[in-house]
């Protein structure tokens, strides 16, 4: 659980409305018979989603859900899986978004830590999984239920109390449930149309199983009153496609998207021609990508830096600005960004430490953001987390003189080498600005002397071709001798998370289980051929 005492003080969101339960009401008063919400099989109006996620609520209820109870959901992007969320709000539930790539092992975890009683699937034929009762939303009797629910007064919504948990990627260890108010999910959205943002079609191919894709997608529209299209499919052709049927103006994408739309041979620019505003997170970003993407396009996509302790964007870089190289962006409005040494004190511009935010105290969003409320069953973690009014991101960075954000690394990512510290997103910037390199992730390998080694695992371009040498030229050009990665490893391809991350503890495993530097069968060692990871 978390703390009961965890609300800070803070101002009234701008604009009225300081909960999703209410904007979905408002919305639907406003924009009836506007779209709202499409997948391809079903297209929903403001007034329908307003009666639609009612009639769930209700439905909620005949399972015996009650406010404060939790309600988990697994499904690929459509109209179910937006509705298991925007229900859950009016109900007075707490969502949790479960992705379905997770082990069984790993799904009935989550589910467990969470306490959720219902677990929403579709088309699946379990009946029970981590002590929860699976409905499948897409089916008969569910329908019949939502059809045929008894009407009941839907409670009051407290708009700072725990709505949403959403665990951590899990990348580094076991993952820990964030959880969220509604305010907390409402907000990114308001501040956005502030900055005269998120008008345009919203598309969303990122899996809205992701509490920060809910927000950034079918929260957004909302507070926009514009439609959010759920494209299921997740290759690039497939988002191309919905992005060219649908019109989408505004998306979120990876890293690794954008680089398949720009090798990829069939994709026109022509076919995204109406897409005015993309927006990529997840990963760092090679800056011959940003050229390329515009030298293809002839369009910018703006660089972002959120966590799942922040819903949605954090920082992002602003469309009237030029693009710096490896910047993230300024903080947005509600947000006052900091980077703070081991002892607690802040440092001044272009030195590295932790990166820390904490609500504005300038501008019309001065005290109105207020931070997760902490980790679910995990107090002591959240305590940590959000000391002496700061939230400590656990990510490595610096400030710029203008305030943009740079991020080096991820505090766990972090290699210490004979007791000074080696940041692999260095060494893997230094790789992806040579156009061979597709993708890459630098980890560290035990040693006996020195502690812990760089590795680096290398994806190229199709067909590109490089040498070990050629990869550690590159690197011995550019970093300091202790950067330089002791071993190289080409891989046809990277296992990723949900949000498009490469999962670094899968090369952290490899590692451990070759010992101090013995190959494994299989791979390709000090070599330029492809050998497909795992």
């Amino acid at each position: 659980m978390v703390a009961a005492d965890a609300r800070p003080p803070a101002e009234p969101i701008p604009g009225g409305v300081q909960s999703i339960s209410d904007l979905i009401a408002e919305r639907a008063k406003v924009h009836p018979a506007r779209d709202a919400l499409i997948d391809s099989r079903q297209r929903l109006s403001y007034a329908e989603v307003e009666s639609l996620s009612r009639r769930w609520a209700y439905a909620y209820h005949a399972l015996g859900l009650r406010a404060g109870n939790r309600v988990a959901a697994s499904m690929g992007n459509s109209v179910e899986l937006v509705m298991s969320h925007l229900a859950a709000m009016r109900a007075g539930l707490v969502w949790v978004g479960v992705n379905r790539a997770l082990a069984a092992v790993e799904r009935d975890e989550i589910l467990r830590d969470s306490g959720a009683s219902v677990l929403l699937v579709s088309g699946s034929e379990l009946e029970v999984a981590g002590g929860c009762r699976v409905v499948d939303a897409g089916g008969d009797a569910w329908r019949r239920l939502v059809a045929a629910a008894p009407s009941v007064d839907l409670p009051t919504i407290d708009p700072f109390a725990a709505a949403a948990i959403a665990y951590t990627s899990g990348t580094t260890g076991r993952p820990k449930g964030v959880v969220h108010s509604q305010r907390n999910m409402l907000l990114p959205g308001v501040v956005a149309r502030a900055r005269g943002e998120g008008e345009g079609r919203i598309g969303m191919y990122l899996p809205l199983t992701s509490l920060n894709m809910q927000v950034l997608g079918p929260v957004y529209a909302l507070v926009h009153g514009v439609r959010c299209v759920c494209i299921e499919q997740t290759d690039a052709a497939s988002v191309v496609a919905a992005v060219e049927a649908e019109g989408i103006e505004r998306m979120s994408a990876t890293a690794a998207t954008v680089y398949d739309l720009v090798v990829g041979e069939n994709i026109m620019p022509s076919e995204l021609a109406s897409l005015r505003a993309l927006t990529v997170g997840g990963s760092s970003t090679p800056d011959w990508l940003v050229d390329a993407y515009f030298d293809k396009f002839g369009a910018r996509f703006l660089s972002g830096y959120g966590l799942t302790e922040a819903p949605g964007s954090v920082t992002r870089e602003r469309a009237d600005r030029a693009h710096v190289l490896g910047s993230a962006g300024p903080a947005l409005a509600q947000f006052e960004l900091a980077v703070i040494d081991d002892d607690g004190q802040v440092l001044p511009a272009g030195e590295v430490g932790e990166i820390c935010l904490r609500a504005s105290t300038t501008g019309p969003f001065a005290r109105v953001y207020t931070p997760m409320l902490g980790y679910w069953n995990q107090p002591e973690a959240g305590a940590v987390a959000l000391r002496a009014g700061w939230l400590h991101t656990g990510d490595i960075g610096r400030l710029g003189a203008d305030g943009d954000l740079f991020v080096e690394d991820r505090r766990d990512d972090l290699i210490v080498r004979g007791g000074t510290n080696v940041y692999p997103a260095e060494i893997e910037r230094v790789l992806l600005a040579d156009v061979r390199v597709a993708h890459c992730a630098v980890v560290a390998r035990s040693d006996l002397r020195l502690g812990q080694l760089p590795v680096a695992f290398v994806q190229l371009r199709p067909g590109a071709s490089m040498s070990t040498d050629d990869v550690l030229a590159l690197c011995v050009a550019s970093l300091a001798k202790y950067e330089v990665p002791v071993d190289v490893r080409f891989v046809a391809d990277f296992t990723r998370n949900a949000m498009g991350k490469i999962v670094r503890a899968e090369l952290r495993t490899l590692l451990r289980a070759e010992g101090l530097g013995a190959p494994r069968p299989g791979v390709a060692k000090h070599s330029g051929r492809h050998g497909r990871l795992g």
